[in-house]
């Protein structure tokens, strides 16, 4: 599966123009994606990622899971409002609501104990480790993009390439003969 057939097939129903505009493209270069004339540049990718939380490694390579796992350590979690499920191991799922455990977190940080203090740094660090990671991520997706358009290019040379080596092998029989 091409880089074009998974986003058609990410795209779904959606039109090219209404795939376009959901992250900030011209429906001319989805539809150039979708062929295979070029590749989405880094600022699209990004956006595929971040709307339609794409793996960008599998959107690139068709490597991997398509969509982004988004558990970890036994919670799942959904878009905000919605509602995730802990499963650690050993414990029966339990429904919380994104927007209650926000007010749980909210009335440790107000209590202004020492666990609000260490509430409030690991909030700090889970933050910092989170944008690391997705630096890491988007610079992953990066090289994959300039990797493929290395390959994208090469193949593009060789095949331009093969006439005039056919035009410099006649010039040489012609010579010979």
């Amino acid at each position: 599966m091409t880089i074009g057939e998974r986003i058609k097939d990410l795209k779904g129903t959606l039109s090219q123009k209404d795939f376009a505009e959901k992250i900030g493209a011209g429906s001319s270069a989805v539809c150039a994606w979708e062929t295979g004339d070029s590749l989405p540049g880094s600022k699209y990718l990004e956006a595929i990622h971040r709307v339609f939380h794409v793996d960008i490694n599998w959107l690139l390579t068709g490597e991997g899971e398509p969509y982004i796992n988004k558990e970890a350590n036994g919670f799942q979690i959904s878009e905000p409002g919605a509602e995730y499920s802990t499963t650690p191991s050993g414990t029966r799922n339990k429904q919380i609501k994104i927007s209650d455990a926000l007010a749980i977190a909210a009335r440790v940080l107000e209590s202004r104990t020492s666990y609000a203090a260490t509430l409030q740094s690991n909030i700090q660090h889970f933050d910092r480790a989170i944008r690391a990671e997705q630096r890491i991520a988007n610079l992953e997706a990066r090289l994959k993009l300039v990797e493929n358009q290395l390959t994208l290019f090469s193949e593009r040379e060789g095949r331009e390439q093969k006439p005039e080596e056919a035009i410099q092998e006649e010039k040489a029989v012609g010579v010979q003969e």
